[in-house]
């Protein structure tokens, strides 16, 4: 609060001190008007202690002129900031995608056949409903993400599964894992496997796991001491032969030695 002219305009002789009438025994006319700075403007020379928080009090003002600085450029170039424009696919996508599709046979999928022709690179008319989710899967997928889902092993060998498998091999393929018919699911013979990879970027080699037995303490484990090296390349669109490298190429080593059956019979096979 500001101090009113009252306060600040004074009365009297500014060079005179009130003690000038003081050892005075008789009361005389008093034409000096003595003046006492100090009892007129106590305010000013009272003995004022050295403030410790000066110096942060000075910091905290400068911040506050800072804030109301920022505030009113925000407010005069926000109406001017544009906000960016959403861009959906690309390298966009979830860092990791977990699946167990429902088994559903091809023929139950009805008008839904026409609609996955048109969006499913891996259509077949005889496809089961898991080959879709396998492909929506990695295309929900970031650039480093990886997808795992469990799923029949069918699509590996079976005809309707050679455009999966075309399109599969061009993605970055980590681990199979094969139970072969191993009852994994009760009361149901689903034959499945568990697929993991990743969008694109392929490599040379990935894990295969044949699964012999569901007694095992821990699955990781198991596929940790049974896997085996499997080079992506080896896979055949026809179908995939989940043999090791080593079996792979005894068996190219076989049928270099004789004819195949099929042709020997010239594929009268009955």
């Amino acid at each position: 609060m500001l101090p009113t002219l009252d306060e600040n305009v004074k009365d009297g002789n500014s060079l005179v001190d009130t003690d000038f009438y003081d050892g005075q025994l008789f009361e005389t006319e008093k034409k000096i008007k003595p003046f006492n700075w100090r009892k007129a403007f106590p305010e000013v020379f009272k003995i004022r202690k050295p403030d410790v928080n000066q110096e942060l009090k000075y910091q905290v003002e400068k911040v506050k002129a800072l804030q109301k600085e920022t505030g009113e450029l925000i407010e005069r170039i926000k109406s001017k900031v544009e906000e960016p424009q959403e861009a959906y696919g690309g390298d966009a996508g979830f860092d990791v995608v977990i699946g167990n599709p429902p088994y559903v046979r091809q023929e139950l999928l009805g008008e839904q056949k026409q609609y996955f022709e048109s969006r499913y690179r891996v259509y077949h008319g005889m496809a089961d409903l898991y080959s879709y989710f396998m492909k929506r899967g990695v295309g929900l997928l970031n650039k480093n993400g990886l997808l795992g889902i469990i799923v029949a092993n069918k699509w590996m060998r079976a005809n309707y599964g050679e455009p999966l498998r075309k399109w599969m091999k061009q993605q970055n393929i980590k681990t199979i894992i094969d139970f072969g018919n191993l009852p994994v699911f009760d009361q149901a013979t689903t034959y499945p496997c568990i697929f993991i990879c990743g969008k694109g970027r392929v490599e040379k080699h990935f894990d295969l796991a044949h699964v012999k037995t569901l007694k095992f303490a821990s699955l990781e484990k198991y596929v940790t001491e049974n896997r085996v090296l499997l080079e992506q390349n080896s896979l055949d669109d026809s179908g995939w032969n989940l043999a090791s490298d080593t079996e792979q190429k005894l068996l190219k080593k076989i049928n270099k030695a004789g004819a195949p059956l099929g042709d020997y019979v010239k594929g009268k096979i009955y």
